[in-house]
């Protein structure tokens, strides 16, 4: 998926350079790739793993069921849970018995920032993608 999130950062008023330049091309780009479109411009969201933690566990989860549920698919959040786990988490590789090197996902619980970053991140795109809505606002946890 092509990139749909850019920063920035404003110093009293004048726009500057966050960590990385900001690249109007590129958000430019991103904006064609639709016939009609709108901006969402917010305050950058400065959380840590837990309050990552509890919004996945949270909202993020009751959404997704009440989203898959409107079009007859029934779930329960823990099988949610799983299943973004396997298809979005990072990944625990150790050798088997045999010598296999075998991949299981890693608990939530154990996830660093970076790892609940990307992964909330995954869920939103996918949730974009296949339920054409994104994740509820982050100002619905403490």
């Amino acid at each position: 998926m092509k990139r749909n999130k850019f920063r920035y950062q404003t110093v009293n008023d004048v726009f500057v350079d966050g960590n990385e330049p900001f690249d109007f091309a590129a958000l430019k780009l991103s904006m064609k790739q639709h016939q009609r479109g709108e901006l969402l411009v917010r305050k950058e969201i400065d959380w840590d793993v837990a309050q990552m933690r509890k919004f996945f566990h949270g909202p993020v989860r009751a959404f997704i069921l009440a989203e898959l549920r409107k079009v007859g698919f029934v779930t329960t959040a823990d099988q949610i849970k799983d299943d973004f786990k396997l298809m979005f988490g990072p990944k625990i590789s150790h050798k088997s018995l045999t010598g296999k090197t075998v991949e299981k996902p890693k608990s939530t619980a154990d996830y660093s920032f970076d790892d609940y970053l990307n992964f909330l991140n995954r869920i939103n795109e996918w949730s974009v993608e296949k339920l054409k809505c994104e994740l509820p606002p982050a100002e619905q946890v403490e």
